[in-house]
């Protein structure tokens, strides 16, 4: 082989390596993404929840209006996002 084989080569094993390890780092990026997706998804459930509990307090004191209305669509939320 001459030189310019073995250079053409070593230029195509690079470039198919480069590609392969471009390729793993995207997976693995997908990976942490959906990881932290799941976090905050478990975030907003606690938060929602005490949000809820917050206002069902609120509305067994007495507090109407606003709070019942509140109270409601929060629900309302919950329910349609299951």
């Amino acid at each position: 082989m001459d030189l310019g084989t073995v250079v053409s080569v070593i230029t195509i094993a690079t470039f198919v390596f480069g590609i392969a390890a471009y390729v793993a780092n995207l997976a693995y990026r997908f990976k942490k993404l959906e990881k932290m997706a799941d976090h905050r998804k478990e975030d907003t459930k606690i938060i929602l929840s005490s949000l809820l509990a917050c206002l069902d307090g609120l509305h067994q004191q007495g507090a109407n209006g606003p709070v019942t209305e509140a109270k409601a669509k929060l629900e309302k939320y919950i329910v349609e996002s299951r």
